[in-house]
């Protein structure tokens, strides 16, 4: 999530998520961990448990998931970060370009 992004709201909608998906075990109840700042996102993690019998399981459930989650970030405004470069031009001296030449490698046999 960018930094403007609520955490209050985005671990709310996390848990709502989880909790709305039939297979999420209700005990233990699925919980948010909040777990880093990055360079350009907050950094949340969704624990949930469930019974499985087979990986494949694991693999539709958490997919779904990330649908429900994406749904729930656009209908509450929360925007899922991108990396983001800003490029700062000295606004009084004109912007150099410079061309050139990329030289061929010669090979001796």
């Amino acid at each position: 999530m960018i930094y403007v992004s609520p955490t209050s709201t985005v671990k709310e909608l996390l848990i709502q998520a989880a909790t709305q998906h039939g297979q999420v075990l209700k005990d233990p109840p699925p919980f948010v961990l909040f777990t880093n700042f990055g360079d350009d996102s907050l950094v949340f993690e969704l624990v949930f448990w469930v019974k499985m019998r087979r990986m494949l399981q694991r693999r539709i459930i958490e997919s779904d998931l990330r649908f429900i989650i994406d749904g729930l970030f656009r209908e509450a405004g929360i925007v899922i970060a991108f990396p983001q470069r800003d490029v700062h031009l000295h606004p009084t001296r004109p912007l150099q370009v410079e061309v050139t030449r990329v030289q061929s490698e010669t090979r001796t046999q």
